[in-house]
């Protein structure tokens, strides 16, 4: 079998295995599993890093999110500014007394 991430724990039939062979390869991991059949469970990682992968997606998407709102509200005060700009040309000059 091959993996992503190299396996912390691995479950064979319910219990908690040492034994399996586990070779490093080119971004990857492949595990000797044993023949027949067998109910195989794999951990990769633990709840804490699940934990700060999730944290790290969201607080990106908040990032980009900010930016984009950013980014609009910077491009709706340019067309303001443009707009006010277009609208002083067309006013008639008022001579003060």
């Amino acid at each position: 079998m091959t993996l992503d991430t190299k396996p912390i724990e691995v479950l064979l039939d319910g219990r908690r295995e040492t034994h399996f062979p586990i070779w490093a390869g080119a971004g990857s991991w492949t595990i000797r599993c044993p023949s027949g059949s067998h109910a195989i469970k794999l951990v990769g990682e633990t709840p804490t890093l699940f934990g700060a992968r999730l944290a790290s997606a969201y607080s990106s998407w908040l990032i980009v999110l900010f930016g984009g709102l950013a980014s609009l509200l910077l491009c709706f005060f340019i067309l303001l500014t443009r707009i006010d700009r277009i609208r002083a040309r067309r006013r008639p000059e008022v001579n003060p007394l």
